[in-house]
Order: C-alpha cells, then structure tokens, then sequence
C-alpha cells in the first residue's frame, strides 16, 4: 500500500531539530558483523593501509534496483508484500521501502529500517536504521543508551579512516556518535537524540522526573552513499 508523506525517521528528526541527514565494549555486548551489517570491508589503500568501505546494509547494496533491495529485505529479514511499507516523500520525490524488525541488534527490540530510493536513478541511495520511542513508546535513555555503545564499538573495530571519523560530538538536543566515510565518499552516521517534552527547565526534583518520563529517545543510524549530491528533486538557483 503506498501513501504519501515525509520519510517519518528523516521528519522527526527534523522537527526535533537535532540535524537533517538527507543530504544528512564489553566482551559479551558486542555485536558482530553479521549481528548489524554486511557495509564494510576492504577499500581504497592509503600509505599502505587499508580502510572500510561502506556498500550498503546487509544484503542491501547502493545503486540496486526496488526488485534487488526487496530481495535484501525478504533474505534480510524474510519480509515481504504487505510487511514493506511503501511511502513516497512528495517533496525530494524519492520513495522509501519500511520494515520493522525485532533485534537488529541482539536484545534491543524493535527497530524501523528504511531503504530510500532514489529521484531520477529509482536505486538505492540510502538506509536509515531507527531504535527509540517512535517504534518503542517506552523507550528509555538507559536502554537505548547501551544500544549506542554496541554499535560505536562495533564501528571502532572496522578500521575507518581517521581523517574522516567523528566520534561523541554534541549535538542539539543530543550527540553524534559516530560518523565516517569511504575512499568513495559512502557515509555512516550514528545519531542519538534524547528530546524532552514539556518545560525545558524544570522547577523541581518531581517535576524533573516527569519530564524525564515524557522525553523522547532516537537512535538513528544511516547509511548514505552520496552525501554531497543527494538524488533529490533540487530546483536550481535561478530557475525562480
């Protein structure tokens, strides 16, 4: 069934105003490369050292077509039909497939992950991964928080080159975990907004409580593979 609408990870963001992404352990915790994705491996060489390339999610490779990245998903996920929501942005006039599944991560519950199409190419241009209330209602800081510190680990150990690494940024209303790069120029980024609702500064200890009760906690993790051109609809300064 498609709808129309704005890409919902991509929205709220957005409306929380903690950053635009459309353009943007222990021994025991972490994940493997299996656990979480199959995007890196061996890439461009540099002085004699290799670094990761970013290909994608899973089964899911930049460039295919909707036929190959619904087949991701079902070998992925073993989703398919009715289970892969369809919403098409009216406005970057790209088209997003939607699953949510249960433990991308092990013990994390459910998360939503969207695969965006592209305007003119109609191939995949981009995955964003969404754990937080949105899916969730009673998310907590806690719970989402080791989350983050699953994936910041498992990104640590995959050899990204450091010229183009971020890590634990502030943010507005929340922290960059993560970010890097390929020689390609194929982005990851990981996200954690924590947003509350309500007064922003609270005139007790109760009322702090509360407040803390009705925030709202994302983590997003995208995978973009033209970040500096975007296969968006644009109109051309000038053409108005």
């Amino acid at each position: 069934m498609i709808r129309r609408g704005l890409l919902v990870a991509v929205s709220l963001c957005v409306i929380l105003g903690a950053m635009a992404w459309k353009i943007g352990t222990m021994r025991g915790q972490a994940a493997s490369a299996a656990e979480i994705s199959d995007t890196t491996g061996p890439a461009a060489q540099g002085q004699g050292q290799t670094y990761a390339a970013i290909a994608g999610f899973r089964s899911a490779k930049f460039g295919e077509t909707e036929d190959a990245v619904r087949a991701a998903i079902s070998t992925d996920f073993g989703k398919s039909g009715d289970d892969v929501k369809v919403v098409e942005n009216p406005v970057e006039r790209t088209k997003a497939l939607i699953v949510e599944v249960s433990d991308l991560v092990p013990e994390t519950g459910k998360a939503r992950v969207t695969y965006v199409l592209g305007y003119k190419s109609k191939a995949l241009i981009q995955v964003n991964v969404l754990w937080g209330t949105p899916i969730v209602p009673d998310t907590t800081a806690v719970g989402i928080g080791r989350t983050g510190l699953v994936l910041k680990s498992y990104f640590a150990r995959q050899n990204f080159d450091p010229k183009f690494t971020i890590r634990d940024r502030k943010l507005k209303n929340g922290v960059l975990v993560f970010q890097s790069r390929d020689a390609q120029g194929h982005l990851v980024r990981l996200v954690y907004i924590q947003a509350p609702i309500g007064k922003p500064k609270p005139a007790s200890a109760d009322e702090a409580a509360a407040a803390e009760k009705k925030s709202i906690y994302l983590l997003n993790l995208s995978y973009v593979a033209n970040p500096a051109a975007p296969d968006i609809l644009t109109i051309k300064e000038g053409d108005f």
